[in-house]
C-alpha cells in the first residue's frame, strides 16, 4: 500500500531528490548586486555580477554553501543565501511566463503568476492561493497546450487543475479536485497532442488529462505483491516521456530484501505498469 506523508507545518520547499537539482532561481537578499564566481569560495575571481532580482539557472546544490549558475551566458558559483528557487520560469515565443511562491504561516502558500511580453512588459499577473502549507508544494505551475494553444497550468492544493491562455491568462477550465486529488510538489509530462501526465509526491500514481480537461485515466498499477514479485516505490518526483510509454522516476520504496532504495516504472501511456527496476 502506498504511503502517506505526515503533514508537517513548515516553510514549502521542494525536497530534494539528489544533492543537485537543475532549476531557475532569482537573486534576492542583497542590496544591489552579488557575485558570480570562479569557484565555491567567497575568495575566487569574481566574473560577473548578478543584479538584485534576475534569474539564473543552475544546478541548486542544498548540501553546500555555493550552487553552480549560469547567468547571461556566464558559469560560476553563487552563494546559497542570494538564491530563492522559481515555481517556473519558462519562455514560449515571444511570452515570458514566471510562478513565484510564497507562504504565510497564517494562512497558508500563494502563487504569483506574471507574463511578461519580448520586451519585458507585463502583460497578465493572476494570483492563486492554497489554503495549507506542508513540507512540500501546494501550488505547482508548468506550461501544457500544444503548440498552436499553448497554456499555463497551475495547480492548488484544495482547489484542483486550472488551464490558463498563456497570452491573455483567462481560465479555460478547471479540473476539481472532487474529480481527481493530485497531491502536492507535482511533475508533468506533456505529449504533443497536449496531454498531461502528471504525479506528485503524496498524491496518486500517474494520470492523464487531456488538453480540454478531461481526466483520460489513473494508474491502476498497485504496489505490494504482483505476479511473484514486491513493489514498493513512493514519494514520485519526476516523470518524462519517454518512445516506450511513460517513466515515472520514484524517491524512496523497499526492495525484495526490505531495503530502501528508489525506483524507476515505466507506465505504458493508457496506465498499465509495464516493467520497473530498483535505484540504489
Amino acid at each position: 500500500m502506498k504511503r502517506m506523508l505526515l503533514v508537517l507545518l513548515v516553510i514549502a520547499l521542494c525536497i530534494p531528490c539528489s544533492a543537485l537539482a537543475e532549476k531557475t532561481m532569482k537573486i534576492v537578499n542583497c542590496q544591489d548586486w552579488v557575485s558570480l564566481r570562479s569557484a565555491p569560495s567567497t575568495q575566487a575571481e569574481r566574473v560577473a555580477q548578478v543584479p538584485l532580482g534576475a534569474y539564473v539557472t543552475g544546478e541548486c546544490d542544498y548540501y553546500s554553501d555555493f550552487s553552480y549558475c549560469s547567468y547571461n551566458g556566464v558559469t560560476g558559483y553563487i552563494l546559497n543565501e542570494y538564491l530563492e528557487a522559481v515555481a517556473l520560469y519558462a519562455q514560449v515565443d515571444d511570452r515570458t511566463i514566471i510562478a513565484e511562491r510564497s507562504v504565510d504561516y497564517t494562512s497558508g502558500e500563494t502563487m504569483e503568476l506574471t507574463c511578461l511580453d519580448a520586451s519585458g512588459s507585463e502583460c497578465w499577473r493572476r494570483r492563486f492561493e492554497s489554503p495549507y502549507q506542508t513540507e512540500l508544494n501546494c501550488t505547482d505551475a508548468f506550461v501544457g497546450g500544444t503548440a498552436v494553444e499553448p497554456m499555463v497550468l497551475v495547480h492548488v492544493s484544495g482547489v484542483g487543475l486550472t488551464a490558463l491562455d498563456l497570452y491573455t491568462g483567462q481560465e479555460r477550465w478547471t479540473l476539481g479536485e472532487d474529480v481527481v486529488s493530485l497531491g502536492g510538489s507535482l511533475s508533468c509530462a506533456v505529449g504533443e497532442d497536449g496531454t498531461m501526465y502528471i504525479g506528485g509526491y503524496y498524491g496518486p500514481d500517474p494520470v492523464a488529462i487531456s488538453v480540454d480537461g478531461n481526466l483520460l485515466w489513473q494508474s491502476s498499477a498497485e504496489y505490494g505483491e504482483q505476479d511473484g514479485y514486491t513493489m514498493d516505490f513512493f514519494w514520485l518526483y519526476d516523470l518524462e516521456l519517454v518512445p516506450d510509454g511513460l517513466l515515472a522516476t520514484y524517491d524512496m520504496g523497499a526492495d525484495d530484501q526490505g531495503t530502501e532504495c528508489g525506483g524507476e516504472v515505466l507506465y505504458s501511456l493508457d496506465g498499465e505498469l509495464l516493467s520497473y527496476r530498483y535505484l540504489y
